[in-house]
C-alpha cells in the first residue's frame, strides 16, 4: 500500500514471508523464538515477552489487520530481553492519528543454527543503516539464495521510513531506509539498528535446480518437537530466486 501522497500504483514486488505458530520455542542449538500478537496505536506500547530471553532478540513486527484504511507503517524501539515497544506511524503530512491495529511479531534470539537442512541466521546491524546503501554480509559461505526478512529495531529518526533491499545474493544483500516525502523532499535519515533473519534452503548439488522452491507454495513446512510449525516461501507470483523482501 502506497502513502496517500503518491499515485496508488506500484510495480509488483516479491516478498519473503515466514509463518510461525504462536508460542514460545527453542530451536536446535538453543536459539529461543517467540511468536505472538499485540494491539497498538500511534503511541508507543510496551509488549512483554512470555518469558525472558537469554540475550536481546531481533524483533520483526508488522500490522496484521486493516481497521483503518490509511497507509501506516510500524515502528519498533527499545528491544530488550523482556520485551519491546511498538507503535503505528502515518506519513508526515497525514497527521498523527490512526485506528489501533493488531500486530503480529516474531522475536528471534540472535544466533545461527539449522532446522532440518534449512540454515538460519538472526542478528542486528547496530546503529549503522540510514538512507545510503548499506552492504550486509551473511555469516558462512552459501550457494543458495536465502529468504531475507528485516525490520528496524530503533526509532532514532522521527520521520516515517521503510526498509528496502536490493542485490540479494547467496552471501550478501544491500539495505537502506527509504523515507517518504509527503511533507518535504528531504530524505536523509538517522542511522538505525536493523534486525534481520536469513534462511538458506538446503545446499544444492552443482547443476541442480529445486523446482519446488517456487512462489505461491510453501518452501518448507516442518515441525519441531510437535509444536513449532514453520512455513517459508516467496509470494506475488515470482520465482524465489528473485526474492525481494520488504518489511516494516
Amino acid at each position: 500500500q502506497e502513502y496517500d501522497y503518491l499515485d496508488d500504483t506500484h510495480p509488483t514486488e516479491t516478498v519473503s514471508y515466514l509463518a510461525v505458530e504462536q508460542g514460545r520455542f527453542t530451536l536446535p542449538g538453543g536459539v529461543s523464538v517467540e511468536a505472538g500478537q499485540l494491539r497498538a496505536g500511534t503511541s508507543y506500547t510496551f509488549h512483554q515477552f512470555t518469558d525472558t530471553f537469554p540475550s536481546t532478540p531481533m524483533v520483526l513486527a508488522h500490522p496484521a489487520t486493516l481497521s483503518d484504511a490509511r497507509p501506516v507503517i510500524g515502528r519498533t524501539d527499545n528491544v530488550s530481553t523482556s520485551g519491546f515497544e511498538f507503535k503505528l506511524q502515518v506519513e508526515e503530512a497525514g497527521g498523527s492519528e490512526h485506528q489501533p491495529e493488531t500486530i503480529n511479531y516474531i522475536a528471534w534470539e540472535r544466533g545461527v543454527g539449522n532446522l532440518e537442512g534449512f540454515s538460519f541466521e538472526s542478528s542486528t546491524t547496530g546503529n549503522a543503516v540510514g538512507h545510503a546503501d548499506y552492504p550486509l554480509l551473511f555469516s558462512g559461505n552459501h550457494s543458495t539464495l536465502p529468504f531475507f526478512l528485516a525490520g528496524l529495531q530503533t526509532d532514532n529518526g522521527p520521520d516515517p521510513g521503510n526498509l528496502r533491499l536490493s542485490n540479494l545474493t547467496a552471501n550478501s544483500v544491500t539495505i537502506n531506509i527509504d523515507e517518504e516525502q509527503s511533507l518535504d523532499s528531504e530524505t536523509s535519515y538517522a542511522n538505525e539498528d536493523v534486525g534481520y533473519l536469513v534462511i538458506h534452503p538446503p545446499e544444492a548439488s552443482p547443476g541442480t535446480i529445486h523446482d519446488d522452491f517456487e512462489a505461491d507454495s510453501s518452501l518448507n513446512y516442518t515441525s519441531f518437537k510437535g509444536q513449532l510449525s514453520v512455513a517459508s516461501g516467496a509470494a506475488h507470483g515470482q520465482p524465489w530466486k528473485e526474492t525481494l523482501a520488504y518489511h516494516n
